[in-house]
């Protein structure tokens, strides 16, 4: 089982960002938010360095900040930046494709008391895949009171390098991963926004 989710999780954080936008020529992108934020919404907007975050509740049961003029990631570009047949099932995006982040709440079983396993495997697989990768984080963290793991680390691409952030979770059962990447070029704003976007998930089972 923490083979395939680790394989779900490395697809997530590492195939987004990887270069500017392809020209897929379908269409504009979906709006922003999964949907407005609900009125008893546990967040507010938010801005850093100024970015604008807006609550959203892009998947049943999970509210999170989205930066403002980010749209959802189409089908089509979903398998040219993601062509792993994990990929995750939504993604928000800025205009040129080279910040990203992505949600997966998979269909596979992980109950809360197996997040340290899941954390072992995660990291162990990571540090596998991308062994020159430069590490911040690995370990787990609190947001609103649910327990997450969390892995934060640098990778290379093909010309750049991508600063990566996940985190994942047992939510309803199942496993719940968010991820923020963006390009070394975007790392000095965005990864301080990417920092409040991860810490402000919230998941009502």
């Amino acid at each position: 089982m923490f083979k395939l989710l680790s394989v779900i999780c490395i697809a997530l954080m590492l195939c987004a960002g990887c270069g500017k936008r392809p020209d897929t020529s379908t269409g504009n992108s979906n709006p922003s938010s999964g949907g407005p934020a609900q009125p008893n919404s546990q967040l507010q907007p938010l801005t850093v360095d100024n970015v604008n975050l807006k609550p959203a509740n892009p998947i049943p049961g999970l509210e999170i900040l989205v930066p403002d003029g980010f749209t959802k990631m189409d089908e089509a570009l979903l398998q040219v930046k993601y062509p792993n047949a994990n990929r995750p099932t939504l993604v928000f995006t800025n205009e040129d494709g080279t910040i990203n982040l992505a949600i997966n709440h998979t269909s596979s079983a992980v109950a809360p008391n197996q997040l340290e396993q899941l954390h072992q495997q995660l990291d162990t697989s990571i540090r596998q895949a991308q062994p020159t990768a430069n590490w911040m984080f690995s370990g787990f963290q609190i947001y609103h009171g649910r327990r997450w793991t969390q892995l934060e680390f640098q990778s290379d691409a093909v010309d750049t390098k991508i600063h990566n952030m996940m985190i994942a979770t047992s939510a309803q059962g199942r496993m719940l991963a968010i991820s923020f990447n963006c390009t070394d070029a975007h790392a000095k704003t965005w990864m301080n926004v990417g920092r409040e976007i991860i810490k402000s998930a919230v998941f009502t089972d």
